[in-house]
């Protein structure tokens, strides 16, 4: 999915129930300038995602 801000990091960090190491809170600390990128991985159909199922497995954001 590509989308704008704030919706983007608002819905990332909705379904990213968890995540690997420590990429939550360090996207959640980075925020999700432009060019951002979240990668969420999820079990089950499309029918199952809701709020915190998913798992953030990369984040990452363009060096200023």
């Amino acid at each position: 999915m590509v989308g704008h801000n704030p919706g983007v990091h608002g819905l990332a960090d909705a379904l990213a129930g968890e995540a690997e190491g420590d990429l939550l809170p360090r996207m959640n600390r980075s925020g999700f300038p432009t060019s951002s990128i979240a990668v969420l991985t999820f079990s089950g159909s499309w029918r199952n995602v809701e709020h915190g199922v998913g798992r953030l497995v990369a984040h990452w954001t363009p060096h200023a």
